[in-house]
């Protein structure tokens, strides 16, 4: 029981972790467009960005403590991931979904896959 539930809090942090730094992304890319990023936005925005890193510091920090050995293969997974999501667009996300579905019900066919294309 502690063991799942250590494993919850860990997958909850990473993805915290994730969400963090794509709503960091996107809310900095807003601030190119001044039209839209108005006084009200701005404000607000700024405000949210603050709270954002704080919460992120602080979401490495616990991922840091809760895996101590693999902190560095895992941010490596998280940044890939996150860079993936944030250069793609919405149809890339929505098959990612898919694939990962896919996965839930059958790991080993999904992998078999995923490694016979990348060894090609």
């Amino acid at each position: 029981m502690q063991n799942e539930r250590l494993n919850k809090l860990k997958e909850d942090v990473g993805t915290s972790v994730v969400a963090t730094q794509m709503a960091l992304y996107y809310l900095e890319k807003l601030s190119f467009y001044p039209s839209l990023y108005n006084k009200e936005l701005k404000k607000y925005g700024n405000l949210y960005q603050k709270q954002l890193l704080k919460a992120e510091l602080n979401q490495f920090d616990l991922a840091d403590k809760e895996a101590e050995e693999s902190t560095d293969i895992i941010s490596t997974q998280y940044m890939d991931c996150i860079k993936y999501i944030c250069e793609g667009n919405m149809v890339d996300l929505f098959n990612l979904v898919k694939i990962n579905e896919a996965r839930k019900k059958n790991p080993k066919a999904i992998d078999g896959i995923v490694n016979k294309i990348l060894n090609d």
